[in-house]
């Protein structure tokens, strides 16, 4: 199942609104996707807050824009304030599919540590030579860790 990811705008103790989102490249401190962002929108006017959080919606719902690269072109079509609270923080060159790669490897690592406490080495070993293969082969994917385990 894909992650759909969306911003809502938020009101705390300060004044004006916030603009809440996860961010689909950016991991939490459990190291899981989906990153919680809140940024300032430095706006106390409703409409101006609502066509921000219309602004970033489109980058979260268009993965073509989940790459540092595109940062420029998100600044010809988007809002300071929303290219900052995207991209600040991406490397350059850092895309979906890299990240989806990493899932890969975390995933593999999980299994291949119940593989080891059951004493399974065999069952370990086939394991790491089908996802060498299979990284070989493909190179980094845009498939998740539930697809990846499906092949």
């Amino acid at each position: 199942m894909k992650d759909s990811y969306s911003a809502t705008k938020t009101r705390s103790s300060r004044p004006g609104w916030s603009i809440t989102f996860r961010h689909p490249l950016r991991r939490d401190a459990r190291g899981k996707p989906g990153l919680k962002i809140r940024r300032g929108l430095n706006t106390t006017d409703d409409a101006t807050a609502d066509e921000l959080v219309g602004q970033l919606n489109i980058l979260l719902s268009d993965r073509s824009w989940w790459t540092a690269d595109r940062r420029s072109d998100a600044e010809r079509e988007f809002s300071p304030q929303i290219v900052a609270a995207f991209f600040d923080g991406l490397d350059e060159g850092r895309t979906m599919a890299r990240t989806s790669f990493s899932a890969e490897a975390v995933q593999l690592d999980t299994e291949l540590r119940k593989l080891y406490q059951q004493r399974q080495v065999g069952a370990a070993l086939e394991l790491i030579r089908e996802a060498l293969e299979k990284a070989h082969r493909d190179g980094p994917s845009d498939i998740t860790c539930e697809e990846f385990g499906a092949n």
